[in-house]
Parts: C-alpha cells; sequence; structure tokens
C-alpha cells in the first residue's frame, strides 16, 4: 500500500499545476439556475443578503486567509469592484471556516475595499457547493448564477470586464 501511495503522489508530482491566471474552471451556464441565498454579517456588523443586491450583478467569491490563489486574486477582484461601480457589479468576498478575528489580523497586513463576509461555519460555502479555494460565482441581475470560476482569475483582464458589463446590460 505504501508503495502504492509514493507511485500516486509521484504521478501527481508530474502533472502541471495550473497557474495563477489559468483558473482549473470557468463555466457559463446558459440557462442560469437560482444562487442560494445568504445572510452574513460583514466586520463592521452590518448584514448583507443576497436579495440586498437584486438589480446588480454580484461578484461572490469564496477565499481563505490560507489561501495563496485567494490572496492573489483579492487584489484584481477589489480592482474590478471599482472599474465596474458604475455598471452596477459589485464583489463580496466570503471568508470560508475563519473567524472575524483571523480575517482582521489579515487585513491588517493587507487592506482591501471589497466587503468582506465572514462564514465561520462553512454554511454559506456548503450551500453554494463550494469544494476548492478560491471559487467564485457570478450572479446576474435576476439573482442567478451566470459563472462559475473555480482557481485564481485575473478578473480585471479586458475579457473577463467586458462579459460583466454585458451582464450588467442584460
Amino acid at each position: 500500500m505504501r508503495t502504492g501511495l509514493i507511485l500516486v503522489f509521484s504521478f501527481l508530482a508530474l502533472l502541471p499545476v495550473p497557474s495563477f491566471s489559468a483558473p482549473i474552471g470557468t463555466t457559463y451556464y446558459d440557462e442560469p439556475k437560482p444562487a442560494p441565498g445568504f445572510v452574513l454579517t460583514d466586520l463592521k456588523s452590518d448584514t448583507h443578503r443576497l436579495t440586498d443586491y437584486q438589480g446588480e450583478v454580484l461578484i461572490v467569491s469564496f477565499w481563505a486567509t490560507w489561501c495563496t490563489p485567494c490572496i492573489k486574486e483579492l487584489p484584481s477582484l477589489a480592482r474590478t469592484a471599482d472599474l465596474l461601480r458604475d455598471d452596477n457589479v459589485r464583489v463580496v468576498a466570503i471568508n470560508v471556516g475563519e473567524s472575524t478575528k483571523d480575517i482582521k489580523r489579515f487585513l491588517a497586513r493587507s487592506p482591501s475595499d471589497l466587503v468582506f463576509l465572514p462564514d465561520a461555519a462553512s454554511k454559506v460555502g456548503g450551500a453554494w457547493d463550494v469544494r476548492a479555494l478560491p471559487t467564485a460565482y457570478v450572479v446576474d441581475k435576476q439573482g442567478r448564477i451566470a459563472i462559475r470560476v473555480i482557481g485564481g482569475l485575473e478578473w480585471d483582464t479586458d475579457a473577463m470586464l467586458q462579459d460583466l458589463r454585458k451582464l450588467a446590460r442584460q
């Protein structure tokens, strides 16, 4: 059994590692399905619900402070939020499984203007079927999942900004 595990891990070491700019998978849904709701409290004690963003495009990014691709993705998400503010595109970063204290400690070293929502019990992450970090969903103005991205992504590329603007115009 031990030899088999060594062979498996040796094989896995030979596989190419996806780069930050190449997410594991991006899915565009032709028939968007309703997004699971959420009710979470941000770091300033304000309550956020999915329904608060009705009529806007919302990027819901699931992340953790220990996740290197997540950390690399956060500045790109912040730039996207700034670039698309007038297009009614918003971003929330839902932290999976960590305490508010841990998130605040991380943000003291890496400040950001994003809306951070702790999901310490991972209930929202479970409802959204998050199986890897980072995972992000783009929710259309009707509250339906239009795009899913598993893995890190540079959100502020011309192509993605164009896709998000197009979704905001629909």
